[in-house]
């Protein structure tokens, strides 16, 4: 499948290199293991989406009495703001922190937070004290004298130390993004027979990988940011998905490709490749052609229609045609959510003339009996 925006072949997240667990290195064959980050919970957009929408200051019902304590327990507030997943390590630490940044309780004051530059979710280097060397080792023997366990931990992309190009001083976290626990070679060289074995982790053997896995966080940094008045509180019911809304916008030609594959998911659910999908909007040449893309939603009950927006996002461009073919009920999990749930697929046809402004543009879907009208902001992009 040629992917639009390329002109070559779409990427297909469950290649050979993303097959399965088990990896088969070296031949002219490699294949299985986990080469690429295709979990859908676990991508930038899903860290994008889970930043901002944990900043907004809900009040969980057992809170209502005592709304300064809104945000001290992270189930209860992720329960309530409906922004990742309940009962994860990750999604509530993450969001009641963030909220905590956004609400004062980090900083003394209410703050405004915005994702650190370059986004991304990052690797932190591994408490230094839970590594040792095993009683088979010697210093100045086995390994040189000035070694440290620590050593093992090895950053290939990355790097532990990143300045600060706002306030010049050295940025408060690792940004690490490939890292490997090795034997060094500088010990190898005077002890071939050096192990992984031979260290110690928490003052056991290395022997497994979760032993190893255990020891990595990885951070997003909220980077605070001053705000004039503290932000409104909201109750859990304006985390309610919002019929109608429009949620993601992809190419038709691989939207219908990847609804043909079914994901192997542990949890046994039916989890399509759209799954799997992106955000990246996709790039419509402002020259009169007509572009096939597909819109999904959350269901709603009203006849709906679709238009793409004004530059500055004020309402629909009367000059872009939007023609819409058909709805359908749509099951995946839309990129960012861990499970799959019930969408509607919208076949639209757009055409931008010659001439248009290009950059990026809003997609807005207006429920007709109602009026209502909602948007996903830079859902596609104009070119020339």
């Amino acid at each position: 499948m040629i992917d639009p925006d390329t002109g070559k072949r779409a990427y297909n997240p469950l290649n050979k290199w993303n097959s399965g667990p088990i990896a088969t290195r070296g031949g002219a064959d490699p294949y299985g293991g986990v080469m690429h980050l295709t979990s859908t919970p676990n991508t930038l957009q899903t860290e994008l989406g889970l930043a901002g929408a944990a900043t907004v200051q809900y009040v969980p019902p057992q809170f209502q009495d005592d709304p300064a304590s809104r945000n001290s327990d992270s189930q209860a507030l992720i329960c309530c703001g409906n922004y990742g997943q309940a009962y994860r390590h990750s999604d509530p630490t993450i969001g009641q922190t963030v909220n905590q940044v956004v609400g004062g309780q980090y900083a003394g004051m209410p703050l405004r937070a915005c994702l650190a530059n370059p986004v991304g979710l990052y690797i932190q280097v591994p408490d230094s004290s839970r590594f040792a060397f095993g009683p088979n080792i010697k210093a100045g023997v086995d390994v040189p004298g000035d070694a440290k366990p620590i050593d093992i931990y090895q950053i290939l992309r990355g790097s532990a130390e990143v300045n600060d190009p706002v306030s010049g001083a050295p940025f408060r976290g690792n940004m690490v993004l490939h890292a490997a626990v090795q034997i060094p070679g500088s010990w190898l060289a005077m002890n071939p027979n050096l192990t992984l074995a031979d260290m110690l982790i928490n003052g056991q053997p290395i022997q497994w990988g979760g032993q190893i896995a255990n020891q990595f966080k990885i951070g997003l940094f909220a980077r605070p940011l001053s705000a004039d008045r503290a932000a409104p509180l909201a109750d859990c019911s304006s985390s309610t998905p919002t019929p109608g809304a429009p949620l993601q916008c992809v190419w038709a030609v691989l939207w219908d490709a990847m609804s043909e594959v079914t994901e192997p998911c542990p949890t046994g659910a039916k989890m399509p490749l759209t799954s799997n999908s992106t955000f990246i909007a996709p790039w419509l040449p402002a020259d009169g052609s007509a572009q096939n893309l597909v819109l999904t939603g959350n269901p709603t009950s009203e006849p709906v229609s679709v238009q793409v927006q004004l530059a500055d996002g004020s309402g629909p461009d009367p000059s872009i045609a939007v023609t819409l073919h058909s709805a359908t009920p749509t099951f995946y999990a839309v990129p960012g959510n861990s499970y799959p749930g019930n969408y509607t697929a919208l076949a639209v046809t757009v055409t931008v003339p010659s001439g248009a402004t290009t950059g990026l543009r809003g997609i807005q879907i207006t429920q007709t009996t109602s009026n209502t009208v909602l948007a996903l902001p830079a859902a596609v992009y104009i070119t020339d």
